[in-house]
C-alpha cells in the first residue's frame, strides 16, 4: 500500500502477516519478486536461481552467518530495487545457493538503512529520509 503521510511524504505502509512477518510484492531490475522485510539481515538476499533469471554477477564469494548457521553466498549489486514506490539503485545483495528458487528475497538492511521505517499497530512504515 503507497500513501501519502501527513507531511506530503510518500509512504509504502506494510501489514503484519499471520505469522508476524511483513511481506510485499516489489521489483529486482524491472522483475516481480515477493520481499520478505528482515532487518536481521546485514544485505538484500536472493535465492541463487533468481539470481540465474536476473543474470547477476557473482564477486565475492565467502560464508554468511544467519539464523539457520552458515552457508555459502555471492556478493552482487542489485542495479534497481522497487517496493511499491521507492526505487533504490546499486543496492548490495548476497547470493544465496542454499535458498530454495520459491523462498522470497529477504529484504536486508543494505535497502533499509537507506530508509527511515517504523512499526507501529501491526503496520510497517517506510519511507525515503526528506
Amino acid at each position: 500500500l503507497v500513501q501519502v503521510g501527513h507531511d506530503g511524504q510518500v509512504e509504502v505502509v506494510l501489514e503484519r502477516n499471520a505469522q508476524g512477518h511483513y511481506v510485499a510484492g516489489g521489483q529486482i531490475n524491472g522483475l516481480p519478486v515477493t520481499f520478505l522485510v528482515d532487518t536481521g539481515a546485514t544485505d538484500v538476499a536472493i535465492p541463487e536461481a533468481l539470481a540465474d533469471r536476473l543474470r547477476l554477477d557473482r564477486v565475492g564469494g565467502g560464508i554468511s552467518q544467519t539464523a539457520n548457521g552458515p552457508v555459502a553466498v555471492w556478493q552482487t549489486v542489485l542495479g534497481r530495487v522497487r517496493l511499491g514506490d521507492i526505487e533504490l539503485r546499486d543496492v548490495r545483495a548476497s547470493i544465496v545457493p542454499s535458498m530454495a528458487a520459491r523462498d522470497p528475497v529477504l529484504l536486508g538492511m543494505s535497502f533499509l538503512r537507506r530508509l527511515e521505517f517504523a512499526q507501529r499497530d501491526g503496520q510497517l512504515v517506510l519511507h525515503l529520509p526528506r
